[in-house]
């Protein structure tokens, strides 16, 4: 599980990082569609996954704790793809800007 923690937190770094980049020089040279292609891979390359991660860790967390006869399921496959389709997202909606 660490993997895809540290996965998602690598990810949503880099994306930050590009997104915070992509927006500098957007801003440089005036171009707005620059900038909404900067928030989207920040919204969808960072914030997603991480919502997703935490997510998949503290819903069955908390869910256990109010309800504490249900079996814990938190299958490792569904983050993953969980991951995957957002990575798609965050492609598709930079491809569809540009």
């Amino acid at each position: 599980m660490p993997a895809a923690i540290t996965l998602a937190g690598g990810v949503g770094a880099l994306a930050l990082w590009a997104a915070a980049m992509a927006l500098a020089l957007a801003l440089a040279i005036d171009q707005p569609s620059g900038m909404r292609v900067a928030t989207q891979v920040a919204l969808w390359g960072a914030m997603a996954p991480i919502f997703a991660v935490v997510s998949h860790r503290m819903i069955p967390f908390f869910t256990t704790s109010a309800l504490p006869r249900l079996a814990v399921w938190r299958p490792h496959w569904l983050l993953w793809l969980m991951l995957a389709r957002l990575g798609g997202l965050c492609a598709g909606a930079v491809a569809d800007l540009l």
